[in-house]
């Protein structure tokens, strides 16, 4: 929780606040009453009111409830990030430590780690992908000990790729939808069988697609929720007509984008432009696409390398700021502790 120095910002409560028992009552609580707590209800701050928890259920009914004074503070709800890779229980531990209490790791986690963390006490709540459909000899296909059960060859590949996935506890389907180039690339058949058949294992599916012809494919075959957004071409308005048209949710992951162009700009040749990044995400919002947060957050050191002046990319709050480089006293990391789970999207 927060103590709000105005209404509209919060600053973090520099003391805990310890629980306190009902008058009474010497048994434990089941319940726990945050009372004086000024609720954000995703539009505004409310008055302060009592919000009661029992289980998994919440409410306002007080009786028998131990007592926490939030003396004024903000009640968030739990944050999701809708974007992030994990390769240990402790960065679900992180996440929930700063607020995130469910997130969606996109990069491939071994079932037996899935397993284990996921429902862990004090960890965000775990969804996965298992690993991403990748067309042999991609880009993505010649990353070190990329699982062969990953490269789909054809359309006839789609069924056999996403059965696998949803064996192994896989709650949504990812593919790599690139634009075609000097590289082999999933074509529009196979995208289209991918969808289809996480359609017909109720699975929702995910396409990475950081080029405009790349979300020209997904939009395509159906893919329902686009991860990055172009650093070629803007989306266009009559593009994101189509995808608000057809349902469609973006995960932009700015502060990905931002470290990509700045990374591989060249004097010599014209490199991503992040302006394109930012206008697609303007004429996805003017459409009314449903924009979620993804920070990209990995501890992996097979990323691109990070933004200029600072460690592995910046704060998920720059997604909402100017793109790097920044100072390092503006830099913080709203996935994580400091210098524990760097955010680079």
């Amino acid at each position: 929780m927060a103590r709000p120095d105005d209404p509209q910002r919060g600053a973090t409560v520099p003391e805990p606040l310890s629980p306190q028992p009902a008058p009474g009552d010497d048994t434990p609580a089941t319940r726990t009453a945050l009372t004086n707590v000024r609720v954000f209800d995703g539009h505004r701050i409310r008055d302060p009111s009592t919000v009661v928890i029992d289980g998994a259920l919440i409410g306002d009914d007080r009786a028998g409830a131990r007592e926490v004074d939030g003396r004024g503070a903000v009640l968030l709800p739990g944050l999701i990030d809708t974007h992030i890779h994990i390769t240990d229980p402790r960065s679900l531990e992180n996440l929930a430590a700063h607020g995130v209490t469910t997130a969606l790791s996109l990069g491939f986690v071994p079932p037996p780690l899935a397993a284990m963390v996921r429902g862990a006490t004090g960890a965000a709540d775990l969804r996965v992908c298992g690993m991403a459909a990748v067309a042999p000899g991609s880009r993505h296909s010649r990353i070190p000990g990329y699982p062969a059960d990953g490269l789909v060859t054809g359309p006839k590949e789609a069924e056999r790729f996403v059965a696998a996935r949803v064996g192994q506890g896989s709650d949504l389907i990812k593919v790599i939808a690139e634009a075609p180039g000097p590289l082999p690339t999933l074509d529009q058949p196979t995208l289209d069988a991918l969808a289809a058949a996480a359609r017909a294992h109720g699975k929702l599916s995910i396409a990475h697609a950081s080029a405009y012809q790349a979300v020209v494919m997904a939009q395509r075959a159906g893919i329902d929720v686009i991860t990055h957004v172009p650093l070629d071409r803007p989306i266009d308005e009559a593009l994101a007509r189509t995808l608000a048209a057809d349902n469609r949710i973006a995960s932009p992951t700015l502060t990905m984008m931002a470290a990509i162009a700045v990374n591989l700009a060249s004097p010599s040749r014209p490199g991503p432009d992040f302006a394109a990044a930012l206008a697609s995400v303007s004429a996805l919002h003017r459409a009314g696409v449903p924009i979620l947060a993804g920070t990209d957050a990995t501890r992996s050191q097979c990323q691109p390398p990070p933004c200029a002046g600072g460690p592995r990319g910046c704060s998920a709050r720059s997604r909402r700021r100017r793109p790097c480089p920044r100072g390092p006293e503006e830099r913080d990391n709203a996935s994580g502790p400091r210098g524990r789970m760097p955010t680079r999207a």
